[in-house]
């Protein structure tokens, strides 16, 4: 397979157990680790919504921002962080964003036991932002389905059972971020990247991008190839976690952007 090229993997071919279909994405997760993934189900209005919405959150003041700064939600790693707060390898990303998790009540052992990554989100009282909330938690259990029936696809990859990987998480560890990337302008930014080269830690990093581009990732040659935004599909890696469970055959190449 030519590592340069990023392929558009078929879902409903994948569902139809295409064994053609199967080694495609053999290829490609071995290879360059990266696919784009078409017929996903998720309908591009309900992704445009959460972009507009994710607008108008971005172009509030820093101050509206930070009512739900991320130092608010302690251990459970949700809310706002400002540009160059997170950081990659070390060095600030040029870059702001918000996390959001699966929503965990007071009684959840997670939450009693203070466990990080376990909380209740945090959501911005903008009156113009009143349905984000539900916007964002029907999207995460959509991209959550997706990415389990993946992880299928890829078990079939391998010569194992349609649900090796799901059954073996009795609760997954769920995380959904939006970023917004400034233009990199100016001497202040001629060494900073919106995201430096690194893996992903989980199993999968499921992305959508919007028509600004940017991503690229690098092939095992240590080329660095462009992934552009292509309507109506979402972009699939591989995380050091799956790398680690099949001891390197697929792979978490890295990403930057």
């Amino acid at each position: 397979m030519d590592q340069s090229v990023v392929p558009i993997i078929d879902m409903l071919e994948l569902r139809k157990a295409s064994r053609k279909e199967l080694n495609r994405l053999f290829e490609a997760l071995s290879g360059i680790g990266f696919v784009y993934i078409k017929n996903h189900g998720v309908a591009e209005r309900e992704v445009s919504a959460i972009m507009q919405s994710s607008k108008i959150f971005f172009s509030q003041s820093l101050e509206s921002k930070e009512a739900i700064k991320m130092s608010k939600a302690r251990q459970s790693w949700r809310g706002y962080f400002s540009v160059g707060k997170e950081l990659t390898l070390g060095k600030p990303d040029w870059k702001e964003g918000i996390y959001f998790g699966r929503e965990h009540d007071e009684h959840h052992p997670g939450v009693i036991n203070s466990w990080p990554l376990h909380g209740k989100n945090l959501w911005p009282a903008n009156p113009k932002l009143q349905d984000f909330r539900n916007q964002i938690l029907d999207y995460m259990k959509k991209l959550e389905g997706i990415s389990g029936e993946f992880l299928g696809y890829i078990a079939l990859c391998l010569g194992l059972d349609l649900e090796y990987f799901v059954k073996r998480f009795a609760e997954p560890t769920v995380l959904f971020r939006i970023f917004n990337y400034p233009a990199l302008v100016g001497k202040e930014t001629k060494d900073l990247w919106s995201v430096a080269e690194h893996t992903d830690m989980g199993f999968l990093t499921v992305l959508k991008q919007d028509q600004s581009g940017g991503l690229e990732a690098k092939t095992l040659d240590g080329v660095w190839v462009e992934v552009p935004p292509v309507e109506d599909t979402f972009v699939i890696n591989i995380g050091d976690m799956l790398e680690l469970w099949t001891g390197g055959l697929l792979r978490a190449t890295p990403p930057q952007s």
